[in-house]
């Protein structure tokens, strides 16, 4: 989907590594090599999705159960809100998938965050010729 907002990034320093084209039209195309912390709205999402992610690369690196594939996993993380290329905000839901890294390749382990934008709730439009009266506003 061209629309789909997503970074692939290194852990734990959360650098971005590779981007969508959703994430280019939403940020530009500027964006490997920023942090993804960056790219939130405030200080405080920005240190809790670190420690969202890291925790959870911690936990995804344990070794799993039979069948499972130590360092994978995808943990939805919530809704947090962001700012677009221009500074506009937009709230999102987040999704973090958890790649292991791949020695035989030489590729270490890496985080894809998805950030989906929520979409604006409307406003309910007014009947027509409805009038608004205002304080002391007599008819």
């Amino acid at each position: 989907v061209p629309t789909t907002i997503g970074l692939l990034c290194e852990v734990p320093g959360l650098k971005v590594l590779d981007v969508t084209g959703g994430a280019k039209s939403t940020w530009g195309s500027t964006l490997a090599g920023s942090l993804v912390v960056s790219l939130l709205a405030t200080p405080t999402s920005a240190a809790w999705l670190r420690r969202a992610i890291v925790t959870h690369q911690n936990l995804a690196s344990l070794e799993g159960s039979p069948g499972e594939v130590p360092g994978f996993a995808v943990h939805t993380l919530g809704q947090l809100e962001f700012r677009d290329g221009a500074g506009r905000p937009f709230e999102s839901a987040v999704t973090v998938a958890h790649l292991p890294a791949e020695p035989k390749l030489g590729k270490a382990a890496t985080v894809v965050v998805v950030v989906e934008p929520l979409a604006k709730a409307q406003k309910p439009a007014r009947p027509a010729g409805s009038r608004r009266s205002g304080i002391g506003g007599g008819t």
